[in-house]
């Protein structure tokens, strides 16, 4: 399922604005392996179009992220014992706290 079509970076908006348990809700419910490579994607995405607008740090910032989010995913995906709503959750505060609002911003 593509969630690009849903407008991701709509669905990220919500992500600031929602309590951290209503989007994991929201996830779970959906393929979560598929959602977060649809969000490393739309990352991927926008960096291409927008890192200049970006400080290099917050740059350093979101590959970490990216890295977390790939981690995430391949945990969910591969392992029996993960716990996908820890995980997700996780990368929900953590990408609140990058403050990268340009990247969610329309191109």
């Amino acid at each position: 399922q593509n969630h690009e079509s849903l407008g991701f970076s709509e669905y990220l908006d919500l992500i600031g604005e929602r309590k951290v348990g209503e989007v994991v809700d929201q996830v779970l419910a959906l393929d979560s392996v598929g959602w977060l490579g649809n969000w490393y994607r739309f990352i991927l995405g926008r960096l291409a179009l927008k890192s200049d607008l970006l400080e290099k740090a917050d740059l350093k910032k979101v590959f970490d992220f990216c890295d977390e989010l790939i981690f995430s995913r391949k945990e969910i995906e591969y392992s029996n014992s993960a716990n996908k709503r820890l995980l997700i959750e996780r990368l929900v505060i953590i990408w609140r706290s990058l403050n990268v609002d340009v990247l969610i911003k329309p191109v």
